[in-house]
C-alpha cells in the first residue's frame, strides 16, 4: 500500500529545499494551525515584504511544518534556493520569532593532526589560520565548524579533526588536495555525522 509518510524526497527536491528553525513555542503553535495553502501564503507574503530585489518576486512551491516544528519549503529552481538562503536575514524573521535558515555545512575530516598545534579554544585564530594557509586552493572558503573528532583526542599526541565548510567544492576541493595546516599536508575525508 502506497504511504505517503515514509516515502523520502528526491535528490532533486532536497537541491531546492530550505528548512527553516523556529524555537519559539508560540510560533511553532500557530503555524500548526495554518492549512498548506495558508502557510505557503504566509512564506510567500515574508519573502515579498523583505524588499530585496533579488528575492522579493520568488514564490515557494510548497511548505510543511516538521514534526520538530521547523519548517520546510521548496523552491521551483535551485537558484530560487541559493538566493533566499543568501538573503535569508531579509526574510527569516517575518516568518515568526525565533525563524532562522539552517544553512548546511560540508564536513570534512583531517587525519593526523597534531593536537598542540590547534587550540580550539581560539575559533576565530584558528579558522582564519586554516583559510590562509589554504587560499591558493579555496579562496573563497568558509569555516563554521572546527573540533576534534572525540573528546579525548586532547590526551593524544595526534588526531582526526572536523572543519565544516559552508560551500560544497570547498570541501571536495580538501578532500581531493589536503588540506594544509602549518606548512604540513594532511589527508581528509568526508565526514559522515552518522559514524561519530
Amino acid at each position: 500500500m502506497h504511504n505517503p509518510q515514509n516515502q523520502k524526497a528526491s535528490p532533486v527536491q532536497t537541491l531546492r529545499e530550505i528548512i527553516i528553525n523556529i524555537r519559539d513555542p508560540v510560533t511553532i503553535a500557530n503555524i500548526r494551525m495554518m492549512s498548506p495553502r495558508s502557510l505557503k501564503s504566509h512564506v510567500d507574503l515574508a519573502i515579498e515584504q523583505s524588499s530585496n530585489e533579488h528575492i522579493e518576486n520568488i514564490k515557494v512551491v510548497s511548505s510543511n511544518q516538521l514534526k520538530s516544528g521547523d519548517l520546510s519549503i521548496k523552491t521551483a529552481t535551485t537558484a530560487d534556493m541559493v538566493a533566499l538562503r543568501q538573503f535569508a536575514e531579509d526574510w527569516e524573521q517575518r516568518i515568526g520569532n525565533g525563524a532562522t535558515v539552517r544553512i548546511p555545512t560540508y564536513g570534512v575530516l583531517v587525519h593526523g593532526v597534531r593536537t598542540s598545534s590547534m587550540n580550539m579554544d581560539n575559533f576565530e585564530l584558528l579558522r582564519d589560520g586554516i583559510l590562509q594557509d589554504n587560499k591558493p586552493f579555496i579562496p573563497n572558503a568558509e569555516i563554521k565548524y572546527i573540533g576534534w573528532l572525540t573528546r579525548s583526542s586532547s590526551t593524544k599526541s595526534a588526531s582526526s579533526v572536523v572543519v565544516e565548510f559552508t560551500r560544497p567544492e570547498d570541501a571536495n576541493k580538501v578532500i581531493d588536495e589536503g588540506l594544509i595546516w602549518q606548512g604540513e599536508v594532511f589527508q581528509c575525508e568526508l565526514y559522515d555525522r552518522q559514524c561519530r
